[in-house]
């Protein structure tokens, strides 16, 4: 009698915004192997996708892999199927010119970040902002810390964690744009004063917070916030702010920003 196929794992769900961990259904967990932690992560990376050996050895040892590298991979691709409980490889699986993790978008929070940022943006155009700012929040909540925190910077790694950074900035700022179509520019000014703080050079921030002083009944500190701005901007870069932003100089000094 032929002997039954292992099941696939049930409800496997990986994390990739803080620490990279994997859920199997009882609870999160992390992966002890520094080796197989990044493998984990390039493959979720590239999720549904074949990713070469070659790829994979060139971002686990740069430019100097060693002799047995396939080999090691192999290895660390049989520890990673054990601790998924996917010791017949239906999830991780070998394909020519290397591996392949079959997992659907949505069960990396990458993917579920992404698909709630999008609703929320069609929350915002559809004229909902109570939406789409609980859609934001539920967003910027799958941040854990910083992106990939515990697996090595390689090249590709480093490309995803800024492509997730700016993520994380603009989803902030649709939420703060969004609150302010409600009405919530007092609660927002402690927020935007130390964002501007931290990120000095995103205009899109400033006119957030020439928006929030305005509405707060303080429009001179809101023009104050502009020429903070423009001196910044012409002593560091030699540009002059963006039109949509010297418009918005303009509304807030007809007192209708």
């Amino acid at each position: 009698m032929p002997i039954p196929r292992q099941a696939p794992p049930a409800r496997l769900r990986f994390r990739l915004m803080g620490p990279v961990e994997f859920h199997d259904g009882v609870q999160w967990r992390g992966i002890g192997s520094a080796k197989q932690r990044a493998l984990l992560a390039m493959l979720l990376l590239k999720a549904d996708q074949v990713v070469s050996l070659e790829q994979l050895v060139a971002e686990l040892w740069d430019d100097n892999p060693p002799a047995s590298a396939s080999g090691l991979v192999a290895g660390y691709a049989w520890r990673l199927r054990r601790a998924l409980n996917d010791r017949d490889g239906r999830v991780l699986t070998t394909r020519s010119p290397g591996y392949r993790l079959v997992v659907a978008a949505e069960t990396i929070d990458i993917g579920e970040c992404e698909r709630l940022i999008r609703q929320a943006h069609a929350d915002l155009a559809a004229g909902l902002p109570d939406a789409a700012v609980e859609g934001f929040d539920g967003a910027l909540a799958l941040w854990r810390g910083a992106p990939l925190a515990d697996v090595r910077p390689t090249p590709l790694v480093m490309a995803e964690v800024a492509r997730l950074e700016e993520t994380r900035i603009a989803t902030v700022e649709a939420r703060i744009g969004a609150e302010l179509e409600l009405g919530r520019h007092g609660m927002l000014l402690p927020e935007l004063k130390v964002l501007v703080s931290q990120h000095p050079l995103r205009e899109r921030l400033h006119a957030h917070l020439m928006t929030a002083l305005y509405r707060d009944g303080q429009q001179a500190v809101a023009l104050g916030a502009y020429r903070d701005l423009r001196r910044l901007l012409v002593d560091e870069l030699g540009i002059e702010p963006s039109e949509s932003l010297r418009d918005l100089e303009q509304r807030i000094l007809r007192n209708d920003p």
